[in-house]
């Protein structure tokens, strides 16, 4: 039986208000709101106008889902497993980099990883950023498998969604401890995770250059426009809160003569003030997520962990923990002369391939881009689209995964609905720090208005 959070039109008006104010919302262009209307809940979502210094701007509230997201804890366990496992994972990854870089791997396995790579990250990626922490924010898209998570993607640039779920834990506060019995679950120390991963990585930073690191400024690079600027005012607060110097600021107006500390929002490689982010990197600017190291957030480390001669480097990295994370990947492939090279060495024509159960990636590409997901197309249409995908992209199985929840109706009040899922599950380091859920009516789940969002909580036995 699933037990609301709220009960009736009124509290989900005042739970959606207390959202708002927390800033767990959207921003829009009114042009593009309005492009987008109609595409949202069928329970509208407050808005409101806000003037910036980008012009007017719609802000909307993100909406939950009405029952709290409890995952077990065996789930949980498994999920502290792999977070304490990451750092292993990416330094061997960073090896397995080094190895190809010079040349001392075969010439396939070297083609695979330059792939992964821009010409800058192939000829910097060795650029140690200043701080232990390979990645200091991970967020790995997950999604429920039976009983258990798999991983179909890993993000590493920003911490995008964290002051999200620092905004809802807030706001939902009060209604989560209102009936102990009823959402009896732990909540995840996302806010401190996120500060104490800040200020280690400023801390080793600023103590290799003989500076105190409370006297470093932290600068999170955020542009007014962009639509998820509350996540970013929200982690500002968090650190301010947390007593380090941190402020928001244009990327046009970092910080260049003196030392300081930057958290980049949307700017990756080829936007204008990536090449801001790299005056005086690392020796005068400590930059997290890290420059030229996007590589390591790549869906072909998934297929390499489980191909010779890179899965024997994991194994002996990893040791007998090797299987938990092998478990935890989806099944891939990589397609070479019209054929899918599945790691159990199985080669399948890519025409006998459902389109309902495949999605094809290229691995230099980012954010969706040269992507080809078959799931809605007639298999007609499917073979057709089937000619853009390339030797050396990835195919990876498409997962789906769909629970029941309570939302608000059109009418406001309660009712449970069948959504598809997906997780990120945030690593800081080798932490767990945190659990997002976005539930939507569609297979393809991302963060668009018409998905809901939650903070996922865990049991404590």
């Amino acid at each position: 039986m699933l037990s609301p959070v709220v009960s009736d039109r009124q509290e989900i008006v005042e739970l959606l208000q207390s959202l708002m104010n927390q800033g767990l919302a959207y921003l829009y262009k009114p042009e593009r709101y309005a492009r987008l209307r109609g595409g949202g809940h069928s329970f509208s979502s407050p808005t409101r106008v806000l003037e910036t210094p980008a012009g007017e701007m719609i802000q909307e509230v993100v909406q939950p889902v009405l029952s709290p997201v409890v995952i077990s804890h065996a789930q949980h366990q498994s999920l502290v497993r792999i977070a304490k496992l990451w750092p292993v994972f990416l330094q061997a990854q960073l090896d397995i980099y080094r190895l190809a870089k010079t040349g001392k791997l075969d010439p396939l396995t070297c083609r695979m990883i330059k792939s992964m790579c821009t010409e800058k990250e192939w000829e910097l990626g060795d650029t140690e950023p200043g701080y232990q922490a390979i990645h200091p924010f991970i967020r790995l898209d997950a999604v429920l498998d039976g009983d258990r998570f798999r991983v179909i993607d890993i993000n590493s640039t920003r911490p995008a969604g964290v002051g999200d779920i620092i905004a809802f834990n807030t706001a939902l506060n009060g209604h989560l401890i209102h009936d102990g019995q009823a959402y009896r679950g732990q909540t995840y120390p996302i806010c401190r995770a996120f500060t104490d991963i800040v200020r280690r990585c400023v801390d080793d930073w600023a103590g290799d250059r003989n500076l105190p690191g409370e006297s470093i400024p932290i600068q999170i690079a955020l542009r007014h426009g962009d639509g998820d600027w509350f996540n970013f005012f929200n982690l500002n607060f968090a650190l301010s809160g947390a007593g380090l110097a941190s402020s928001l600021v244009d990327p046009e107006s970092l910080c260049r003569d003196e030392a300081c500390a930057v958290i980049r929002s949307r700017i990756k490689e080829g936007d204008p003030a990536y090449q801001l982010l790299e005056h005086g990197y690392p020796d005068k600017r400590c930059v997290m997520s890290p420059l030229y190291r996007r590589f390591l957030g790549n869906k072909l480390w998934m297929y390499l962990l489980s191909i010779e001669p890179t899965a024997s480097i994991f194994k002996q990295a990893l040791g007998s923990d090797y299987n938990l994370l092998f478990e935890a990947m989806p099944d891939m492939g990589l397609v070479e002369q019209g054929r899918l090279c599945l790691s159990s060495g199985e080669r399948v024509r890519l025409d006998e391939l459902s389109p309902k159960e495949w999605v094809f990636k290229d691995p230099a590409s980012s954010s969706g881009r040269r992507m080809l997901l078959g799931f809605a197309m007639s298999s007609g249409k499917w073979h057709d689209a089937l000619s853009m995908v390339r030797d050396g992209w990835v195919g990876q199985r498409f997962y789906r995964s769909q629970e029941k929840f309570l939302v608000a109706s059109e009418n406001g009040e309660p009712k449970a609905q069948k959504l598809y899922t997906k997780y990120g599950v945030y690593i800081f380091g080798s932490t767990l720090a945190g659990i997002e859920l976005h539930a939507r009516e569609f297979p393809v789940v991302h963060g668009a208005r018409n998905t809901y969002f939650n903070s996922v909580m865990h049991k404590s036995q």
